[in-house]
């Protein structure tokens, strides 16, 4: 069979078309894929998610372990919404809480827990007045 020499060209055309387009799309398609595979794998997937509120316009979402943007450092959220272990609500006699508010700096954002300020304050109170304190 004899195949038009027109017939040829578009068919040339066409693989390069496929060449051209398609091999960069898909390989920069599984590279990126790739990529994402291996930033979920060190953890960089897994950053902080935020709820809309009333009162504080957004906070943090209860029970998460995350990592910060900046320095990537571990984060948990507790049952309540606030960094750190969870806590009971009615703390017996002989323990002192204090609470830290403010923005991002108390949160310690990029800093792990005991970078924090108020971690910092936790343990060197509990160091002078033993475990009685929670901060």
């Amino acid at each position: 069979m004899i195949v038009p020499e027109n017939n040829l060209t578009n068919r040339h055309k066409r693989k390069r078309l496929v060449l051209i387009v398609f091999v960069p799309l898909i390989s920069v398609t599984l590279f990126a894929l790739a990529f994402e595979v291996v930033l979920s794998l060190f953890g960089y997937g897994n950053l902080i998610i935020y709820e809309p509120d009333r009162k504080l316009f957004w906070k943090p979402k209860p029970n998460q372990h995350c990592y910060t943007k900046i320095g990537h450092k571990p984060i948990q959220v507790n049952s309540k919404g606030t960094r750190g272990k969870d806590f009971e609500e009615n703390k017996s006699k002989n323990v002192l809480r204090i609470l830290s508010l403010g923005d991002s700096r108390t949160f310690g954002w990029g800093l792990s827990e005991p970078e924090t300020y108020s971690g910092l304050i936790e343990n060197k109170l509990q160091n002078y007045f033993g475990d009685s304190i929670n901060v």
